[in-house]
C-alpha cells in the first residue's frame, strides 16, 4: 500500500507556506514482541523469527506559515505507508518550548488517536495549532500496525521539530527537491551575541563587500547550479547571498555559512530574523 499526501509536494513560494517532514523506518519480524496479540490469519503461514511482518515508513510533519503571510498558524500531522502489514491506528502529541521556557517542553492539549481504515488508510487529520510565544514546536507520532501474523506492533515515536520567532512564523524551509536551492538550509546553532572573531553582537558583525561573489565562485566550485533571477525569481527580483547565520546574530562571511537567494526569498528570512520578532534577545 501507497499513501503519500500529494499536498507535501508543495513549491517553496506558493502560498506563504513551507512543509518540514521527518522520515523513519519501521520492520516488525517473527521474533519481535507485539504489544497486542492476535489470532493467527487462517491463510498465514508460520513465521520464522527472521520474516518480515511489518515493514513501513513513516512521517512526522508541520506546515507553517512565512512572515509575509497575515496571520501565524501552523498545520501538524502524521501518515504511514506500509508494504507489509496494514496501519490501524496513529497517535499523536504536540508540544512547545516557549521562549521563557527554551529547553523545558510542554505538552500541548491531549493525545489525538487516529485510527485508519478503508477511507483513511494511513493519515491523521490535519490539526493546527497557533505557535506565538512558541521557540521550538515537536509533534511527536506513534503508529500501530497489524502485521501479517495477527499481531498488533507499535513504532517508536518520530518527531518533526520546527522553530518559531516569537509572533509565531516559521522559519524558512526551502526543499533542494522542489526549489532552486541546492542543499538543506540548516537552522544555524548559537551563540548569537558573539561574532567569529569575538566581537560582540549588536550591532552587527562586519559584512563583506565581496560576499555575493564570493559566494557564487563557491557555488561553482561545488558543482551547484548557481540560480538566475530570470530562470528562478519572481518578476522584478535579484540574487542575492543570504548569511545563514545573520551578521546581526553572529555569522560571519564563510562562504559555507551562504546560500543564494531570490530577493523576494531572501526577504523571509530577513522578516524572521527581524530582532523586534523575539521577547528575549539574543535568540534563543
Amino acid at each position: 500500500m501507497q499513501c503519500l499526501p500529494g499536498y507535501l509536494q508543495v513549491s517553496p513560494t506558493v502560498a506563504n507556506k513551507h512543509t518540514t517532514v521527518q522520515h523513519q523506518t519501521f520492520r516488525a519480524t517473527g521474533s519481535s514482541t507485539p504489544v497486542r496479540r492476535g489470532p493467527r490469519p487462517a491463510t498465514a503461514a508460520a513465521v520464522s523469527p527472521h520474516t518480515p511482518v511489518a515493514d513501513c515508513g513513516m512521517y512526522a510533519a508541520q506546515s507553517f506559515m512565512l512572515p509575509s503571510a497575515p496571520n501565524p498558524s501552523a498545520q501538524y500531522f502524521a501518515f504511514i505507508y506500509c508494504d507489509i502489514g496494514t496501519p490501524t491506528e496513529i497517535d499523536m502529541t504536540l508540544w512547545h518550548a516557549n521562549v521563557t521556557t527554551p529547553t523545558n517542553y510542554q505538552q500541548i492539549g491531549t493525545l489525538t488517536a487516529d485510527q485508519c481504515n478503508v477511507s483513511n488508510p494511513c493519515q491523521t487529520q490535519t490539526y493546527t495549532y497557533v505557535p506565538t510565544q512558541t521557540q521550538l514546536l515537536r509533534n511527536a507520532a506513534s503508529f500501530f500496525v497489524l502485521g501479517t501474523d495477527g499481531n498488533i506492533y507499535m513504532s517508536q515515536p518520530v518527531q518533526a521539530i520546527w522553530p518559531y520567532d516569537t509572533p509565531g512564523w516559521g522559519y524558512p524551509n526551502f526543499n533542494p527537491s522542489s526549489s532552486y536551492v541546492p542543499f538543506q538550509v540548516q537552522f544555524p546553532p548559537g551563540p548569537y551575541d558573539v561574532c567569529p572573531d569575538g566581537t560582540p553582537t549588536p550591532p552587527s558583525c562586519t559584512r563583506d563587500a565581496n560576499f555575493l561573489n564570493n559566494v557564487t565562485n563557491y557555488y561553482t566550485s561545488q558543482g551547484w547550479n548557481v540560480p538566475t533571477a530570470a530562470a528562478d525569481c519572481l518578476a522584478g527580483d535579484t540574487i542575492q547571498a543570504h548569511h545563514i547565520k545573520p551578521l546581526r546574530w553572529g555569522g560571519g562571511n564563510d562562504v559555507t555559512n551562504s546560500v543564494l537567494l531570490c530577493s523576494s526569498d531572501h526577504q523571509f528570512y530577513t522578516t524572521w530574523w527581524n530582532p523586534n520578532n523575539f521577547s528575549i534577545a539574543p535568540w534563543p
